[in-house]
């Protein structure tokens, strides 16, 4: 059984559903976290956000952190139960495999989240600069403060080369999970269509294999 953390879908229905079949029948017990932005940019939201909004359940087989698209639904969202879909979000969920240490969020974690024994704070400790940064901060530092952690985020499409340190940019990692070590993004641009690199992607924690939808 392997824990898949997925990119961002941005309304991406279709794809997410042959994607996550073609790894439930390669591995049975699959679980899922998705990154967060179900919404937004692409064609079918209303459908992904249906199907998440029956699927995704804290402690689940498909599970899901706070994107900043769905941050930034909450301030007008006029339906009652879609509103209580993104407040229940997390910020971040954290996992455990084989001795090590993984946190999952959107954009960023900032160190102000971890605590003195290395615990990270409770939602209800969470600052609005903090929650701000975790959804939107494209900052591309290493993550120092758990040394022994490596956080699993989206948010910077590596279709672009901003998405990537200076210096560290080539042709062959457009598109592609970039690995910095303590910290990986697994946005791999799904949502920019006019770009030939554009893909979702999604990394197995158990063993580091790496699964991309146009190569399952």
């Amino acid at each position: 059984m392997g824990t898949y953390v997925v990119g961002d879908l941005h309304a991406h229905y279709d794809v997410w559903i042959d994607f996550k079949e073609k790894i439930e029948r390669l591995d049975e017990e699959a679980s899922f976290i998705l990154v967060g932005d179900i919404l937004d940019r692409g064609p079918q939201e209303k459908e992904l956000l249906a199907w998440c909004r029956l699927n995704i359940f804290s402690g689940g087989k498909y599970q899901m952190v706070m994107g900043n698209h769905e941050y930034e639904r909450i301030a007008f969202e006029q339906n009652t139960n879609r509103l209580r879909f993104y407040t229940n979000l997390p910020f971040y969920i954290e996992k455990k495999i084989n001795g090590r240490r993984f946190i999952i969020v959107h954009a960023s974690l900032p160190d102000s989240i971890v605590k003195e024994d290395g615990s990270l704070k409770e939602l209800r400790e969470i600052t609005p600069h903090e929650a701000f940064d975790m959804v939107w901060s494209r900052n591309l530092k290493a993550f120092t403060a758990i040394p022994d952690a490596v956080v699993i985020h989206g948010h910077n499409p590596t279709v672009f080369e901003d998405s990537f340190r200076i210096g560290d940019f080539s042709e062959d990692k457009r598109g592609r999970i970039y690995n910095l070590g303590n910290r990986i993004n697994i946005d791999c641009g799904l949502s920019y269509e006019n770009l030939s690199e554009h893909r979702l992607a999604a990394l197995r924690i158990e063993d580091m294999k790496v699964f991309y939808s146009d190569e399952l």
